[in-house]
């Protein structure tokens, strides 16, 4: 009764309030939720994280080696690690679970070994002494019989980025077939009306196309389902060739021969509303008749159409042949490029003038190229676009050629670069225009090199980059070198977009004409009235007609068709049949080793991963990638304003502070003596 009565009374209010407390806490250990407020979401897992780990298939285990007492800074890693981890488990499926592996006992170390990771070197400070220890700091994922180490995590800068794109590679092309629930439809097209011409290998064409789906199914868990669909009708076979790009195939009618019939064939791979084409054709002989083509180790193709639908970690085409950057080339070359990209995509070098473009690429890199393209390379460039494919072209408006590197006097000669290709772009909507944009703004060079103002080295800030975009989103301060306008054409395609991605600041102008020289000793700005800001970087995405009216003909292929005088065929694509993008810079060196730090880690460096992954469709990468990084600058100033504001951090804050102290203390003053005569009148 007592304690009842001691309940009841407010002497209990204190230990009530404990209570309270302690239970709200234990609430909260299973019941909580947090906000976070950073610019970027910095602490929150991204759609694509989510949704990376909800479509696990298999069981996938992250190992992480941590030791303890780490020194600072690198004690709030390894929490940081195991809270994004906690994060990585909340919103998985039953395949996905971390581990803490105690490394500081026999067995951890045993288990860090059989997982390959390795310890650390560190320095810390300790007993008034810098001080040196091994510890582990990493974390390793295994997924089926693969293993990836992530061996130094020695910050949190891009580790979001680092864990969902490992495991995304782990995945691969298995991984997703195996976490789908629906199978992908294998749709077989083929116009009847195509047996009359005797087509050789024609009757044998569902037979093959089974058996090849049999053995792709073999390896892929069964994730194909043919189906056969007879095309009957004229309008149909038009349709199909509109919507997969599939060969037009026009006859005459043999009884009214004024009558023109559409037939047509191909084989599509589609998984909701993506898709790929496995190109099929029925071409003409040279001694008469016609013979099926592109059923030829079909069983490959279909392989690689289906590796396109479903990895998000496709081959990169890199196109060589006419001068291109080198990409085995450290020094001057595209070696770093391929190192900073080589973590989610395998860069191949592909010949257009020899090589087909492979079925599951959907991007293409051209990267400096000196010499002409071709009318046939070309025409693969154009059609790879048709088909939906990505084209990221960094081309320069002169080729530098530099008596002074083969031992010889003399300056530098800019001799112009005439591949073909910006008449092709023009057509995609972008124009890449023949001169240099100066820059204001730009890299100093350091004073024993003379402390000249480099101007055709650009500093782009934040306001230059497109913060609307994932490409350019949460960048600051790029550098672009040796740069030329890159210009929307004033007429763009009706179905494409067009966003500039990267512009100079307002104070560049224009290095043209036929006085073209880079050195810093002959470069004047002009008036402040001539300046004004140029666009760098473009992008062009939607659907585009194509640059040719047909396919250009060989000397074979003309022989053909010549002596096939009752049927004609066309595979050319004049109108896209998907969005695709082309992202055109003016200068290669963006992407060379002079702005690219082999880590990646660089806003250059972020900025070309950034291309990739858009190009490739992981848009939402960028935004991950970015994550933890400081890659926010100080806009320019004054040099007078950055003196004032220091002298105004030094020594304006601490007088104000005074001053504002004064202040209170005399308005408390002033009050003391109010009230004090106040009290003094009531006495009286």
């Amino acid at each position: 009764m007592k304690f009842l009565n001691y309940l009841a009374s407010d002497r209990s209010n204190r230990l009530l309030l404990l209570i309270v407390i302690i239970l709200i806490n234990l609430v909260s250990l299973n019941m909580f939720f947090r906000v976070d407020l950073t610019e970027g979401d910095n602490f929150s897992l991204s759609e694509v994280s989510k949704q990376t780990i909800r479509t696990l298939g298999e069981p996938l285990t992250v190992s992480v080696f941590f030791s303890r007492d780490l020194p600072a800074p690198y004690n709030s890693v390894s929490r940081y690690v195991k809270d994004l981890l906690s994060e990585y488990d909340s919103v998985g499926n039953s395949n996905f679970k971390y581990q803490i592996v105690d490394v500081e006992s026999e067995e951890g170390m045993d288990t860090a070994g059989s997982y390959g990771m390795r310890s650390i070197q560190v320095q810390s400070i300790g007993s008034d002494e810098f001080q040196s220890r091994n510890v582990y700091m990493g974390l390793a994922i295994s997924y089926a019989s693969s293993v990836e180490q992530i061996p130094e995590i020695t910050g949190t800068e891009g580790l979001e980025y680092q864990i969902t794109t490992t495991i995304s590679r782990l995945i691969g092309t298995v991984g997703a077939a195996a976490a789908l629930s629906d199978k992908v439809e294998t749709l077989l097209y083929y116009s009847p009306s195509l047996a009359e011409f005797n087509i050789k290998g024609f009757d044998q064409l569902e037979g093959l196309a089974g058996e090849a789906v049999g053995v792709v199914n073999g390896e892929n868990n069964g994730i194909l389902e043919l189906e056969v669909r007879k095309v009957d009708s004229d309008a149909q076979a038009a349709s199909l060739m509109e919507q997969y790009g599939f060969p037009r195939l026009s006859y005459k009618d043999k009884v009214n021969p004024e009558r023109i019939h559409e037939a047509t064939i191909g084989l599509v791979l589609q998984l909701g509303d993506r898709f790929t084409t496995v190109p099929m054709d029925i071409a003409p002989q040279l001694f008469g008749g016609y013979a099926l083509t592109g059923v030829s180790n079909l069983d490959a193709k279909i392989g690689e159409a289906l590796e396109g639908l479903l990895s998000e970690n496709t081959p990169v085409g890199y196109v060589i042949g006419h001068g291109e950057r080198d990409l085995n080339d450290q020094q001057s070359g595209d070696a770093v490029f391929r190192t900073v990209n080589e973590s989610l995509y395998e860069i191949r070098e592909i010949n257009l003038a020899e090589d087909e473009i492979p079925l599951e690429m959907s991007t293409l890199v051209i990267n400096g190229p000196k010499a002409a393209y071709d009318e046939k390379e070309l025409y693969a460039l154009d059609q790879f676009v048709m088909g939906g494919g990505s084209l990221v072209v960094f081309l320069d408006p002169y080729q530098v050629i530099d008596p002074r590197q083969m031992g010889q006097q003399g300056a530098p000669m800019y001799l112009p670069v005439n591949t073909g290709l910006n008449d092709l772009l023009k057509k995609y909507g972008i124009e890449v225009k023949r001169n240099y944009v100066l820059d204001k703004n730009s890299y100093k060079a350091q004073p024993e090199y003379g402390g000249m103002q480099l101007y055709h080295v650009p500093i782009l800030a934040k306001e230059s980059l497109n913060q609307d975009h994932p490409i350019s989103k949460n960048l600051g301060q790029v550098l672009f070198l040796s740069a030329a306008e890159v210009l929307p054409v004033e007429t763009p395609p009706a179905e494409a977009d067009i966003t500039v991605l990267v512009n100079s600041s307002d104070e560049a102008w224009l290095m043209e004409g036929d006085r073209v020289d880079l050195n810093p000793n002959t470069m004047y700005p002009p008036g402040d009235s001539d300046l004004k800001q140029f666009p760098l970087m473009v992008l062009s995405e939607g659907r585009f007609t194509s640059f040719f009216d047909e396919e250009p003909k060989t000397e074979d292929a003309e022989t053909a068709a010549a002596a096939a005088t009752d049927m004609s065929a066309s595979r050319h694509i004049q109108r896209s049949i998907r969005r695709g993008k082309v992202i055109v810079a003016g200068t290669s060196e963006i992407a060379g080793p002079q702005l690219l730090d082999p880590q990646g880690r660089g806003p250059n460096a972020v900025l070309i991963q950034n291309i990739l992954d858009y190009a490739n469709g992981n848009e939402e990468l960028p935004l991950i990638r970015s994550k933890g990084f400081n890659l926010n600058s100080l806009g320019q100033t004054d040099p007078k304003y950055r003196m004032f504001a220091k002298g105004f951090a030094m020594a304006g804050l601490p007088v104000l502070t005074i001053l504002a102290g004064i202040l209170v203390w005399r308005l408390r003053e002033r009050r003391r003596k109010v009230v004090q005569k106040m009290f003094s009148r009531n006495e009286q």
